[in-house]
């Protein structure tokens, strides 16, 4: 199990 890291999140917030 992977936990999210922080550069995930903002990833996503880049993505719609």
């Amino acid at each position: 199990m992977k936990l999210p890291s922080p550069e995930s999140s903002q990833r996503k917030s880049l993505n719609p």
